[in-house]
């Protein structure tokens, strides 16, 4: 007899009635737990607190995030397990709601009303997709990608009828091991049986992430053409416009998307990028509203949302709305240092831009006062760091706006749109010499540091070469390049001579500040793997 002993589930749902009702529909089946929440940031709280198998969440929670939010934020902070079931539940049926709920692949969605043997019936269908999934997940969590896999094919072996559902699995286990060849070969078999729309989609994306971006255009193209509906191929295919280089028919596919399915945040902030670079003002004003609008309990709002949308409207000379737009921006980021920051900085240029000089200086000195919290707060972006250090230039204080920019180059030496933009703020502050001098010096000081550690490195000064890179590392905390060499500087030392906790947590900090300006990178991947390994294995009896 169907139970779900030993599961602990959660039911998101504003009404308390549902939620009930719900609750005495599970209660036979004998649940380890039932737990239940009113509203969104409770629900991310006891979901961060407690593992669920599986969660029942209502899509329309009133003021609250909604269900599609709820499940996006999971996501994104990891704390929906592997194996966990999330199942959107709706008396909406509208097209944007449909389409924005299916578009994050919840594992499932149940129309209101419904009885409990329909209830019943889905998660059985569903709880055995699932079985075994765990290990995979424990897998994952560790890196192990090959033991991963192989538990897939075992379950493959153990439960024919879910094979498919695995292969899919597998795919996307060699997408995160970057193994992009054997995920397109993966594909190819299984689109050689059956014309399934994932197999083409992780097909596009296996050529893409190999660069055979032509292949990967005719891939998308074709899934758009036999399945519209096909949401991810759309933004896939401006990925891939935009390797190409055609950035105009990007935006084409990412309006077509948006007026398919208009809910989707992350698709309108990519939108109103896009058309901002393009030059064309109306898209993006558009675009950057839906943005706006979309960004409220979202965990991707970001403060650009607003800078753009006030920059828009300042140059269509309506700088009071974009006034408004901004202090809508703080009264979302009240407590984000680094978005403020953003907004103090656009705050100044609107007050520039319709020649309230007064006003702008109190803006832009708001915005000093702010990165002065970086040594309390170190969580404020190059970004933000960089528009702070081009809007003193642009009024003149030298001495505070070099100081940051020398600050910014020296932590992102290598990026290269970073040195580009503080080229252009010396140019326009009539520094072109001095600044190239300066951008030169510091990129030169930085090379040399990482040129000489790793040279010790090499001749086996192993530990000369970490206090250079440590040195480095506490003097840069956000140059990604320096706190990788010097993780990989210590990684080093513990394989080569034995567990050492000091060297461990040292490791951790430079991986962790790695991390923060980058967790894609595939380098701090690769090391944070063998970091991983190192650690468990020191922490065996």
């Amino acid at each position: 007899m169907f139970n779900l002993e030993n599961l602990n589930i959660l039911i998101i749902d504003d009404f308390s009635e549902m939620r009930n009702t719900c609750r005495r529909m599970l209660m036979e089946y004998n649940p380890e737990a039932v737990d239940d929440s009113g509203n969104g940031d409770d629900a991310i709280e006891k979901m961060r607190r407690k593992k669920y198998d599986i969660v029942l969440c209502d899509y329309n929670m009133g003021e609250s995030k909604d269900g599609q939010q709820i499940l996006e934020e999971a996501r994104h902070e990891g704390i929906l397990d592997f194996s966990s079931l999330f199942m959107v539940i709706t008396g909406e049926n509208t097209r944007a709601m449909v389409m924005a709920a299916v578009e994050y692949e919840p594992d499932d969605y149940l129309t209101k009303p419904f009885t409990k043997e329909v209830l019943i019936k889905r998660l059985q269908r569903l709880l055995y997709r699932k079985q075994g999934l765990n290990l995979v997940g424990e897998a994952l969590a560790e890196r192990h990608y090959d033991r991963a896999i192989t538990i897939c094919d075992s379950l493959s072996d153990k439960y024919p009828k879910n094979a498919i559902n695995l292969l899919k699995v597998k795919g996307n286990i060699l997408h995160l091991a970057e193994e992009y060849t054997k995920a397109a070969d993966l594909y190819q078999e299984v689109l050689q049986q059956y014309s399934l729309p994932w197999a083409q989609m992780g097909l596009g994306k296996a050529y893409f992430e190999r660069k055979k971006y032509h292949e990967a255009k005719e891939i998308f193209s074709t899934l758009l053409k036999e399945s519209p509906n096909q949401m991810d191929a759309y933004d896939w295919l401006a990925r891939t416009l935009e390797a190409l280089g055609d950035n105009h028919q990007a935006q084409a596919i990412l309006q077509q998307a948006s007026d398919l399915s208009p809910n989707i945040l992350v698709r309108r902030q990519h939108l109103a990028d896009i058309a901002i670079s393009n030059g064309d003002t109306a898209v993006a004003e558009r675009a950057s509203k839906a943005a706006v609008k979309l960004s409220k309990g979202s965990a991707f709002k970001r403060a650009d949302d607003f800078t753009n949308l006030a920059k828009i409207l300042v140059e269509q000379k309506r700088d009071q709305k974009a006034l408004q737009c901004l202090k809508q921006g703080r009264e979302n980021f009240a407590q984000q240092t680094d978005a403020l920051l953003k907004l103090a900085v656009s705050e100044s240029e609107v007050h520039d831009a319709v020649n309230r000089q007064e006003r702008a200086v109190e803006s832009l000195e708001k915005a000093k006062r702010l990165l002065r919290k970086k040594e309390a707060d170190d969580d404020i972006s190059a970004a933000a760091s960089l528009g702070v250090a081009e809007a003193c230039l642009r009024h003149g204080d030298q001495e505070v706006g070099v100081e940051i920019m020398l600050d910014v180059i020296e932590n992102n030496h290598e990026n290269e749109h970073f040195i580009a933009r503080a080229r252009e703020a010396f140019n326009q502050a009539g520094l072109a010499k001095e600044g190239e001098k300066m951008v030169q010096n510091a990129i030169t000081r930085i090379a040399n540091i990482n040129n000489q550690a790793a040279k010790l490195a090499n001749s086996g000064k192993l530990d000369e070469a970490i206090e250079l890179f440590v040195n480095a590392a506490r003097k840069l905390p956000a140059n990604k390049v320096v706190n990788l060499n010097a993780a990989q500087a210590l990684i080093l030392d513990l394989q080569k001579n034995g567990c050492n906790d000091e060297r461990i947590l040292q490791c951790r900090r430079y991986l962790n500040n790695a991390k923060k300006q980058d967790a894609n990178d595939r380098r701090y991947q690769q090391l944070a793997k063998k970091f991983s390994l190192l650690e468990k294995s020191c922490l065996q009896p």
